[in-house]
């Protein structure tokens, strides 16, 4: 049996099987409570809708959550970090298992956490405590990027909706020490977006659409429309650069306008303001700075970018000119790779899960029953940091096998199976009527309806704004023309006998027994008949009303109407033929109407925009950006950029690089510039050869580079030897003086070292260090007791003990 997976995500919930490419379960993690200003009528109508009978119920879960968002407040159950509500959480785990239908007594379940978390002794308590399971395997999500790109040396980058994971692995082994984890993401940039559009006026004058959420407005806004500028401030000052404003299209044909709106928010990751945390370019630098020069050329070489806001488009190609920036220094190659060539970038921790559970997982992986009874807490095995590289390499060979996708594996469940029913019941329909009728923006269900058509779901083509459905089939047109049946013949009445009783007979056949023989019968095919049975015609009316029509004044004399003279009633009849004649001489005589030919020509499929979205100004950034030669139009990845929520991985192919075009001008540009010093190092191997010519050995030499090192102070010699091979270790990248605390500026001749954590400190979530009180009175030394001091000195001394004090508190705090 293979382990359920739970991808517990800042986001989402994904639950599945080991081996398998797509989650099964794909459920938000928020929790939606009724708007008080809610009426009943509205309330009891959407009940009706979900088939829910307590009308009292006020909150709801997942997908019904999310399907509720116009009527409910929503909040997070989880914040990247620890759980926040653990009874909902708990309730939205159960009816998730209860999907699924698995019994998690008999049960091994792997569970996927960030560094620094929470989650897997929360969790992994109730799972034992109250669902019995034997066996659970933690993993690090990270990690697991790393064996779903098959990325054994670089830096991973794991952009999440809460929370931004960076992590260095070489050589298939996890550089503790430079792990981050930020508090920063996708929510973020929403957050931004939407305060942003408020300050605005953006939402001001809405009348119908005045019901949809302010909130996921803004959230399907920042996925649709917004991008990563590569230079804002110039972008800011030139309007015809950053193009027209956006109208985003709302129910009943209303909008609102989006500007500089779509690049400013998503600035927030490199500026962020009003919150304590790093920029996200920073965080990287002093990540690579820590380490030597051959190590940089590693993680710089191969950076690996996933997770849900690594689709932000122009992402990748902003990080790319931060890092050039700040190591212009020194002559090293960035190379950015973003996990959307592999698969969903939303779905690579669990692609690497179900990797690692496709094989078979050894128990010095795994946390038991029985261990956890006998200790009375959760003790996270750290095998996986140590034997990473072993894994990495048994992960290799394993092959995953494809699920049947269908709408209950999407993200917002309900809302796509509701879409799906509205799409296959007719032929042709338009985006905006589904939008009024289920009260979402037209833009997030032509989304839905493109992700639909990634998976084949259903199968039709767009025409402007329009849906033609080629699956629909009309059962008129198909089914076989239907013959009446002969109506049975009246059966003649018989008269009972005396002293019986009068048999029962059928109303009908009474009445057509008593019925006037006058009355011709249904199976006579004489032409005197059928003169009788169509006898009221609207021919005999009309000629009955000829003589009341002329004595009506009001009525204009003419000849009778007469189905047999067509001319005369083309002529001189009031049809709607003459109406509309009459009606396009008088437009046509009106200058100011614009007459307009519909053509008879089938229409034509529109041509889908080629790039991250299907947006007409991605497409002219796309343009601009080509024609003018800065960076090639990336190639669309399927399934389709934000619309994808189940992704089937791509077959990998021969990957070219993105940025030789943009290395090539920067190349130019600093040398015309006289600032940049240009010009190629020295390589470790040609000073090699200098060294071994002039006479001393590999190890003398290296003796020798070390003592100079070291003399010079720019690099500590790393304690740990290292094997003495062919290559020669190389200069170390030095952070720039400004970037260095003050305490470090005052000593030139120090310079800091990486900060060395353990293993067993991953595990735990990071917490300041209490600070001791401050002491009521200070000690004197030793020397100075039994000597008589006056007032003045021992303040003095208690001023000059105080600021040492906060002096040593400061500078291991810096550390």
């Amino acid at each position: 049996m293979k382990p359920l997976i739970i991808d517990i995500g800042s986001y989402a919930l994904k639950l599945g099987f080991g081996g398998e490419y797509a989650p099964r379960l794909d459920i938000p993690l928020i929790l939606g409570k009724i708007k008080e200003d809610l009426d009943y009528t509205t309330k009891k109508s959407i009940f009706k809708q979900l088939k829910i009978r307590d009308v009292k119920q006020e909150y709801f879960l997942g997908n019904e959550a999310l399907y509720l968002r116009n009527f409910v407040d929503l909040k997070w159950l989880y914040n990247g970090r620890a759980i926040l509500d653990e009874f909902f959480f708990g309730k939205l785990f159960e009816s998730a298992i209860d999907s699924l239908k698995v019994t998690l007594s008999n049960q091994t379940i792997l569970i996927t956490q960030p560094f620094h978390s929470e989650i897997i002794h929360q969790l992994g308590t109730n799972l034992f405590s109250t669902y019995y399971t034997p066996e659970i395997v933690p993993a690090f999500q990270p990690l697991l990027n790393s064996l779903a790109s098959g990325v054994q040396t670089g830096l991973i980058i794991d952009l999440g909706h809460f929370l931004t994971q960076i992590t260095p692995i070489v050589n298939g082994v996890l550089m503790v020490e430079g792990v981050r984890v930020l508090d920063l993401g996708g929510n973020d940039i929403t957050n931004v977006l939407h305060q942003m559009l408020i300050e605005n006026a953006a939402f001001d004058g809405l009348n119908l659409s005045s019901i949809l959420s302010t909130e996921m407005i803004a959230e399907n806004i920042k996925e649709v429309y917004c991008y990563m500028s590569r230079n804002p401030a110039e972008e800011l000052d030139d309007p015809q650069r950053r193009g027209s404003e956006i109208k985003y299209p709302l129910l009943n044909g209303e909008i609102i306008q989006i500007g500089v709106e779509r690049f400013l928010a998503p600035e927030f990751l490199f500026a962020p303001q009003n919150k304590p945390v790093d920029p996200l370019d920073k965080t990287i630098f002093d990540v690579i700075a820590s380490y030597d020069s051959s190590i940089q050329q590693a993680l710089l070489g191969n950076i690996l970018i996933t997770g849900g806001t690594s689709l932000l488009p122009g992402l990748a190609e902003r990080l790319y000119e931060e890092l050039v920036r700040k190591f212009i220094d020194f002559n090293y190659k960035v190379h950015i790779v973003p996990f959307a060539q592999y698969g969903s970038p939303r779905y690579s921790s669990f692609f690497g899960a179900a990797k690692l559970a496709a094989i078979e997982i050894q128990n010095s992986l795994k946390i038991s029953k029985a261990d956890f009874k006998r200790s009375g807490k959760l003790n996270v095995p750290v095998t996986f940091l140590e034997e990473f590289n072993t894994i990495f390499q048994q992960t290799e060979a394993a092959q995953l096998d494809p699920i049947i996708i269908s709408v209950k594996n999407f993200y917002n469940s309900r809302l796509y199976l509701q879409l799906y029913n509205i799409v296959n019941s007719r032929r042709e329909i338009s985006v905006n009527a589904i939008g009024n009728q289920l009260q979402r923006s037209p833009i997030e269900l032509y989304g839905m309806i493109e992700t639909l058509l990634s998976y084949k779901i259903i199968q039709g083509e767009f025409a402007g704004f329009n849906f033609i459905n080629s699956q629909f089939r009309e059962e008129i047109e198909e089914l076989p023309v239907q013959r009446e049946a002969p109506k049975p013949k009246p059966k003649p009445r018989v008269q009972p006998e005396m002293g019986e009783e009068e048999a029962y007979i059928p109303s009908f056949q009474r009445l057509d027994a008593e019925m006037p023989s006058n009355i011709p019968s249904p199976s006579s095919t004489s032409e005197e008949s059928e003169a009788r049975q169509y006898e009221y015609t609207y021919e005999k009316i009309d000629g009955e009303m000829q003589e009341t029509w002329a004595k009506d004044a009001t009525i204009p004399s003419g000849k009778p109407k007469s189905a047999s003279k067509t001319e005369a009633l083309e002529e001189t009849g009031f049809t709607f033929e003459r109406i509309d004649r009459e009606k396009a001489e008088e437009y046509a005589s009106d200058p100011t109407i614009i007459s307009e030919t519909r053509s008879s020509t089938p229409r034509k499929k529109v041509q889908e925009v080629k790039g991250y979205t299907f947006e007409k100004i991605d497409q002219q950034m796309a343009e601009d950006w080509e024609r003018e030669g800065i960076v090639s139009t990336p190639k669309r990845v399927e399934p389709r950029g934000f619309f994808d929520r189940i992704a089937i991985p791509v077959e990998a192919g021969e990957v070219k690089p993105t940025f030789e075009k943009v290395e090539t001008e920067k190349a130019a540009e600093w040398a015309a510039d006289e600032v940049v010093i240009t010009g190629e190092k020295e390589s470790a191997r040609d000073r090699l050869k200098e060294l071994i010519s002039a006479g001393p050995s590999y190890v003398q030499a290296e003796k020798e580079k070390a003592a100079e090192w070291e003399e010079s102070g720019l690099i500590l010699v790393p304690k740990k030897p290292s094997p003495r091979g062919f290559f020669e270790r190389p200069t170390a990248a030095t952070k720039p003086e400004e970037d260095l605390p003050t305490f470090l500026k005052i000593k030139d001749q120090e310079v800091p070292q990486p900060r060395k954590v353990m293993m067993e400190g991953l595990l735990k979530p990071k917490a300041e260090a209490p600070r001791t009180a401050l002491p009521t009175e200070s000690k004197l030394p030793t020397y100075l007791e039994g000597r008589d001091l006056t007032e003045e000195q021992l303040k003095e001394f208690k001023e000059f003990e105080e600021a040492e004090r906060r002096k040593k508190e400061k500078e291991e705090k810096l550390l």
